[in-house]
């Protein structure tokens, strides 16, 4: 191996003159290979960040994330004067934004996600409805004083919120599996309360209509047999959970005459378009284009009980 050395030596120091050379004469090709070097850090650093998040376990991770919510938490100690019940879209969205500043799903602690993932109905990913697109929502299901709207997968229970204070209904309940994110709905209805007047003439005891149920919601039918508007956020869940979610709605034994489902996904075992009822128990009505965190996506509605009633609803919105 030694007797190699020199040579070895040689050719390095030719091969490293070749390169110099080449540079000098074509000026085009440092800039490209500096070009590349660029793009490669652009491209390594955001995935080193992503897994760093993922991963972090230790002390510096949880000291970070307990001083952010604490400033935040202690600035809603101080006494603040409370602002009316909104009125209409803007004030609705501009309470939103002051309830749930600093309160999001995206980050995840990783024991919470490990635990919440060995359920099988739960994944780490995570996106929102913007309020425009809570508004359509709240339009295709034709939310009223009357009802009762379940969020299924209801994160950090904006959509909830949004849905209780523009259409008032008897009960706004979010049912979420994630222990973060849970805590951080019951942290921004604490905030709504502290911030904000009821409407006029309602009782204290119209507080108790917003809910947020911590569990999987696979196993709280007490909560899901009371609802008469649902909204399912089943974007990734896996394909044999989601068939095991869609018979369960099939044979749910709902306490209301008229039940309605909107998913983020298709349930196409309910019906579709060209085919609206597939099974019995169950009815495709309509998609609609909805305004989320990741684009512009589809909600689909489908009628679990009362299709009459249903069509139309549907066609009295045309």
């Amino acid at each position: 191996m030694a007797a190699e050395c020199p040579a070895t030596a040689h050719e390095f120091r030719r091969w490293r003159l070749d390169i110099g050379l080449a540079l000098r004469s074509r000026p085009w090709l440092c800039s490209l290979i500096i070009l590349a070097c660029l793009a490669g850090i652009v491209l390594v650093l955001p995935s080193s960040f992503t897994a760093s998040v993922v991963d972090r376990d230790g002390a510096d991770a949880d000291n970070s994330e307990e001083g952010t919510a604490s400033a935040a938490a202690a600035a809603w100690t101080q006494p603040m004067e409370r602002r009316p019940w909104p009125a209409g879209d803007f004030e609705t969205r501009d309470l939103l934004e002051n309830v749930y500043k600093d309160l999001d799903g995206f980050q995840l602690r990783k024991d919470d996600a490990e635990r919440s993932s060995a359920k099988g109905t739960f994944h780490a990913t995570y996106g929102e409805f913007t309020t425009g697109g809570v508004n359509t929502l709240m339009e295709v299901l034709n939310i009223t004083h009357d009802d009762v709207f379940c969020d299924l997968g209801s994160g950090t229970g904006k959509v909830v919120m949004q849905v209780y204070l523009a259409r008032r209904p008897l009960e706004a309940v979010g049912v979420e599996l994630s222990e973060t994110r849970h805590e951080k709905a019951v942290e921004a209805q604490g905030r709504l309360w502290k911030s904000t007047l009821l409407p006029a003439g309602a009782p204290d005891s119209w507080r108790g209509a917003l809910r947020y149920v911590h569990g999987d919601i696979m196993d709280v039918d007490a909560e899901i047999a009371k609802c008469s508007k649902i909204f399912f956020c089943s974007t990734v869940w896996p394909k044999p959970m989601l068939d095991k979610m869609q018979q369960k709605f099939l044979n749910f034994q709902f306490t209301r005459s008229q039940v309605l489902l909107v998913s983020s996904r298709e349930l196409k075992e309910f019906g579709e378009l060209l085919e609206p009822r597939r099974v019995a128990g169950a009815r495709f009505v309509r998609h609609a284009k909805v305004d989320t965190s990741w684009g512009a996506s589809f909600i689909t509605l489908y009628a679990l009980k009362d299709f009459e009633n249903a069509s139309d609803s549907k066609k009295g919105r045309r």
